[in-house]
């Protein structure tokens, strides 16, 4: 197996992913609590919406990057990394701010749940409470 393809079954993961992450993204910021997504007792629902909140983060890191691709490119090839392992490298670097959005994210998920169950409870006082 080469290198290639596991490059291209990465970033074809990481684009699918980022893509179904995006939509539930927004049915979670639209819809559900923390206590229906990301911190539910399911630990299927809890690990798949996590791995998708992540996956879209590193979507936009990996597009935010780059930014600064040729300058690291250029180190790479100074320092006489091998070439088949600059896109490697060249997508670890963008894990970390990755995860520094991810749990920036789950943060605010967490934090809107006060909000959105007052509007639930207002939405049930004025239109099924009659």
């Amino acid at each position: 197996m080469s290198l290639g393809y596991i490059y291209a079954v990465y970033a074809g993961n990481m684009i699918l992913c980022g893509m179904f992450g995006s939509f539930t993204r927004l049915r979670v910021a639209a819809l559900r609590t923390s206590t229906e997504s990301i911190d539910s007792p399911n630990r299927w629902t809890r690990g798949a919406t996590r791995y998708l909140f992540f996956q879209v983060w590193l979507l936009f890191s990996s597009g935010l990057s780059l930014l600064y691709a040729m300058p690291l490119i250029n180190a790479l090839a100074a320092m006489s990394v091998p070439k088949p392992l600059w896109m490697g490298i060249y997508l670890l670097s963008c894990v970390p701010l990755a995860v520094l959005l991810y749990r920036w994210d789950l943060r605010i998920v967490r934090r809107a749940d006060a909000r959105k169950l007052a509007g639930r409870e207002a939405f049930r006082k004025r239109w099924l409470d009659r």
